[in-house]
């Protein structure tokens, strides 16, 4: 996938797992709604050398999705991997289909 968005980066081990194995170029975007996990996440991405790699944004999934085309140049998502709060799940699934 060239375009790819995580819902809930946690400590930021699947993104550090999965961008690794994007080709370059690829835009890899990943979405935590609590700040602190976003900051562990983030100094795990730099230790493992990807934070050109990897584009972190907090906030809760249904402010962001709305605006994540738009906020990141990105026309449609190849992929998304959705691992964040169980009970978002279909609010979030239904918000990426009307915002295609």
């Amino acid at each position: 996938p060239m375009t790819m968005l995580e819902l809930g980066t946690y400590m930021g081990y699947s993104a550090v797992r999965t961008v690794r194995l994007l080709p370059q170029g690829a835009k890899f975007i990943t979405l935590e709604f609590n700040p602190e996990n976003a900051a562990i996440a983030k100094e795990m991405i730099s230790f493992a050398g990807l934070q050109d790699r990897i584009i972190q944004f907090i906030s809760d999934s249904a402010e962001a999705i709305p605006q994540l085309k738009a906020k990141f140049n990105v026309e449609t998502f190849d992929m998304v991997f959705i691992d964040h709060w169980k009970d978002a799940y279909t609010r979030d699934i239904k918000l990426l289909e009307t915002n295609k």
